[in-house]
């Protein structure tokens, strides 16, 4: 950390903050702290989830997964923003999210929970290794939550993962939020590790 934190910082890089493992988020953070005279809080604490075989929710929500499409780019870029605003990601991130709707929905991997004809919920899939996959970017507009949207997503997502050949899937949780972390383990999600989130302010 300390090789990283003297490069990046004889680069003059102005860093908004870092992500990753616990130890060495808060490693790097204390030293880029000290080395930029920056202050280094913590925004987010997160759950490191792995599934390797889905428990299908029950009762299961009404609808249906599918690709998301063309159609859907405009509304995708409403829920990546407020996806991004629910993470508490910066104003800059939360529109970069956004502008992204069109090229994740192009490349296919971006799915949504239809019920009567209407998209209720997303997750994409990505990050994909030779043997395991992420899901992100899981909402729920607030107006739909509670009705089971998300984890009948997740689950579809998830078990379609699976079926491709991936022997698991990974994902991140806010460890403030109970309710998403309670849901992905009710479908076979379990914590195998955490990460952190770290803004620096001048």
């Amino acid at each position: 950390m300390e090789v990283l934190v003297d490069a990046l910082a004889t680069r003059g890089d102005e860093l908004p903050g870092v992500t990753g493992p616990v130890e060495a988020a808060r490693a790097f953070a204390e030293g880029w702290s000290q080395a930029r005279g920056v202050t280094a809080s913590v925004t987010m604490e997160q759950g490191l989830y792995e599934l390797t075989k889905v428990v299908l929710p029950a009762p299961a929500a009404p609808g249906a997964l599918r690709v998301a499409r063309a159609e859907d780019a405009e509304l995708v870029a409403s829920w990546m923003a407020g996806f991004g605003g629910d993470a508490r990601l910066p104003a800059h991130e939360s529109e970069a999210l956004r502008k992204s709707a069109a090229t994740r929905v192009a490349s296919g991997g971006l799915f949504v929970w239809e019920h009567e004809g209407a998209p209720v919920s997303m997750a994409t899939l990505q990050g994909a290794t030779r043997h395991g996959i992420r899901v992100s970017f899981v909402y729920t507009p607030p107006e739909l939550r509670g009705r089971g949207y998300a984890s009948a997503c997740v689950a579809a997502v998830s078990d379609r993962a699976l079926a491709s050949g991936k022997r698991f899937c990974t994902l991140y949780t806010d460890l403030s939020n109970p309710t998403s972390n309670s849901i992905y383990q009710r479908i076979g999600y379990r914590r195998i590790g955490g990460a952190v989130m770290v803004a620096f302010v001048k």
